[in-house]
């Protein structure tokens, strides 16, 4: 949601007002009006945002195995090679 947002917000010459006009999909215009007022125009909101973008970039590879945690797939291949 907040990349929907963000991209409204990040068009040219438009403000948080435009922004709320256009509430994303399957949210009420009361919650999306509040979102944008409390949630996504917030410092500490953009901070975090910055933060969790920064560290997702770092990442050098995309988990690939589904919902297994990697531990299940390794000890899948063991059993297997046994």
């Amino acid at each position: 949601m907040s990349s929907h947002f963000n991209s409204l917000v990040n068009a040219e010459g438009a403000t948080v007002e435009d922004a709320k006009i256009k509430p994303y999909k399957n949210v009420t215009e009361d919650d999306w009006i509040w979102l944008c007022d409390n949630v996504f125009n917030t410092t500490a909101f953009k901070k975090r945002s910055a933060a969790g973008k920064k560290a997702r970039e770092a990442v050098p590879y995309n988990h690939r195995g589904g919902s297994k945690s990697h531990a299940v797939h390794v000890e899948a291949v063991h059993f297997c090679h046994l």
